[in-house]
């Protein structure tokens, strides 16, 4: 815990207690600074150098991928498969 300090940038994975107050966190990363935003969505289009993501607010994000791109599944580090 001595790595996350006031105004550290997170993400973290866990199930929501009862009251809808807590996170039980099973995998909490830290950021980059230069870490501006997190997204969430369904994929519903792949090409050599991209993905469309479909957002729950609707809005549909068009992502270009590169070789420096990383993906991961908890600790699991993942390539980008293109269609």
């Amino acid at each position: 815990m001595s790595d996350i300090v006031v105004g550290s940038v997170i993400a973290a994975v866990g199930t929501i207690g009862t009251n809808l107050t807590t996170l039980d966190a099973t995998a909490v990363t830290i950021k980059n600074s230069g870490h501006a935003e997190t997204v969430h969505g369904l994929v519903t289009a792949v090409s050599t150098s991209s993905f469309t993501l479909q957002r729950s607010n609707g809005v549909t994000t068009n992502f270009t991928v590169t070789p420096s791109t990383t993906f991961s599944e908890g600790s699991t580090v993942l390539t980008f498969a293109s269609s």
